[in-house]
């Protein structure tokens, strides 16, 4: 299958690797002191672009190749938006399950539901090949995925923000929006239960209060999933098509305005 190149946001990512290698040969021929190293102005006296080019060129090549390769497909064009969206609910199903995959909880807790949001999936995905580029083009950044138990209380701010937000991608959750405030807010079916402690799977940069998610601060605990949100996304798709299935999502009403 023929893909169209993606232009992708690793041009940093992939000079740091190009740097490490490049003077990890340096350090093959020659050790450097620090006494030996002082500050050049680098111009285009100093650097062959074509001699740079050449040594480039096969680390691009094998890059490109590898985010080129087809993880699935998708059955539908995915698009990131709020209340709720296609994307948002398949990337927020998809934490939640490959979380519940990996997390090892010492008081045997399972995770209750997924939060995580909008602004952190930085494209759709369009009907059709999903390549590896397109999972670092939706989460380019390094986030792990982490569980942290809340009370009920800071779960009630939580569905706040929520509702005053308009929406955040969620799993095992819904509500119902009016006026800005939540209404009807159901975990796994059930409305929230006062003398419970919930367990929410999101990203540590939310974990940490990003996007003024401040109900996350001081939590009752905080315990690493193990894998980075990316890595989860591409897992899942591998997994979906090793199962002979493709990707799909809908909408389904988990968060939803009415008057």
């Amino acid at each position: 299958m023929k893909v169209s190149k993606i232009r992708n946001p690793f041009g940093l990512w992939f000079a740091s690797v190009f740097l490490l290698l490049f003077l990890g040969q340096c350090a093959s021929h020659k050790q450097l002191k620090y006494s030996e190293l002082k500050n050049t102005q680098i111009d285009s006296t100093l650097v062959d672009d074509s001699a740079i080019d050449s040594i480039v060129e096969p680390f691009k090549k094998e890059l490109d190749r590898q985010m080129n390769v087809v993880l699935n497909q998708a059955d539908t064009d995915l698009e990131n938006h709020r209340p709720e969206s296609k994307l948002g609910n398949l990337v927020a199903d998809l934490s939640l399950d490959i979380a519940n995959q990996y997390y090892q909880p010492d008081d045997k807790q399972t995770i209750d539901f997924c939060l995580l949001n909008t602004g952190g999936l930085r494209t759709s995905i369009p009907k059709g090949p999903i390549t590896l580029s397109t999972a670092f083009q939706v989460m380019p950044f390094e986030n792990e995925l982490v569980v942290i138990t809340l009370s009920s209380e800071k779960v009630k701010e939580l569905f706040g923000y929520l509702a005053d937000k308009g929406g955040e991608p969620i799993s095992g959750a819904t509500m119902i929006i009016q006026d800005s405030e939540p209404f009807n807010v159901l975990i796994n079916g059930k409305p929230i239960n006062e003398s419970k402690n919930y367990k929410v799977v999101t990203s540590d940069y939310l974990a940490r209060g990003g996007d003024k998610m401040y109900f996350f601060s001081d939590p009752i605990n905080s315990e690493k999933v193990g894998i980075k949100l990316r890595d989860a996304i591409i897992l899942y798709f591998n997994q979906q098509a090793e199962n002979g299935k493709t990707i799909n999502s809908k909408l389904d009403g988990r968060i939803k305005y009415e008057q």
